[in-house]
């Protein structure tokens, strides 16, 4: 069976989220404990109060260390990908669950990617809207004529713009024109993958460039191309373009979809990108793996 192991991004966030698998199960629990003692933040703290989980410094690394505990959990069952790719952040989870990225290293890089992020626009003065119903085309000749540009490509019809706060209000009124069923602005605190955040993808190229990326023991699809990485890839290049580029994820699962994928194991709070992927595919068979019940019909449907 073809597995594809996929990571959310920041939004899937919650208090309470991984609680029961960190009070259940050894192995989740040690990988929680290690890279929240690599981060240097109260990610425990941080998951059972609830406070500042949508911070993006914290954010980031929370949402990592639930992915690498369920990873680990499921790799102890003796279950590896063949196929792994996540949304934003999240394909730092996908390069870790390939072996091309240490885990204590992932949660530091994302822990300063969170800051970096931040501290590259003041609150207030970007951010991100999603426009719903136009296609990719129609909502680049919207973006063009409103100074803003693409952040998401989620879905065919379903795509997130980036750019100035008033801008994008203009953008919103453009879409509408051109016929868009729904606009609406996102509750971020940033314009996450825009050339806004150019100063922050520097920051972190130089992050990068303290860590080892390992050779992909599996296939891992880039947010920057929409492609899996070639061999000889510039792995660091493209997690540092990826902080102020499109992230192309309609295109990450079509490749999979395509790819003949049988199994897609989300690891992560929420059921985002299932949702994206049944959008796509009907048939396509997705377990949302948050909880020990999801767990076991994760193990049932490998091995079933």
């Amino acid at each position: 069976m073809k597995i594809a192991y996929i990571y959310p991004g920041q939004g899937a966030q919650h208090a309470g989220m991984g609680a029961e698998f960190y009070s259940a199960d050894p192995v989740y629990k040690a990988v929680f404990d290690e890279l929240e003692e690599a981060c240097g933040l109260p990610l425990k703290h941080t998951v059972e109060t609830g406070e500042n989980i949508s911070l993006t410094e914290y954010t980031q690394p929370v949402l990592y260390a639930m992915g690498m505990g369920i990873t680990a959990m499921l790799e102890k069952k003796g279950i590896k990908p063949d196929v792994a790719a996540g949304l934003s952040l999240g394909e730092y989870g996908a390069l870790s669950a390939a072996g091309a990225l240490e885990p204590k290293d992932g949660v530091r890089l994302l822990r300063k990617r969170g800051m970096y992020m931040q501290e590259a626009v003041p609150a207030g003065v970007g951010g991100l809207a999603a426009i719903i119903g136009l296609n990719i085309a129609q909502v680049r000749e919207v973006a063009e004529a409103s100074g803003v540009t693409v952040s998401n490509y989620n879905l065919e019809q379903q795509i997130v713009v980036g750019g100035e706060l008033e801008l994008l209000q203009k953008a919103c009124d453009l879409a509408r024109e051109k016929g868009a069923k729904l606009t609406k602005m996102l509750e971020v605190s940033a314009p996450f993958h825009t050339p806004m955040l150019k100063s922050a993808g520097d920051k972190l190229a130089s992050e990068l460039e303290k860590v080892q990326i390992k050779p992909l023991h599996a296939e891992v699809y880039a947010n920057v191309t929409g492609e899996k990485y070639a061999p000889d890839a510039d792995i660091k290049k493209s997690l540092s373009m990826q902080v102020y580029s499109t992230v192309m994820w309609y295109n990450c699962m079509k490749g999979m979809l395509n790819d003949g994928v049988e199994l897609y194991l989300e690891l992560g709070p929420g059921s985002t990108l299932a949702a994206m992927l049944k959008k796509l595919d009907k048939s396509a068979n997705v377990v949302s793996v948050n909880n020990p019940a999801e767990f076991e019909k994760a193990l049932a449907c490998v091995n079933g």
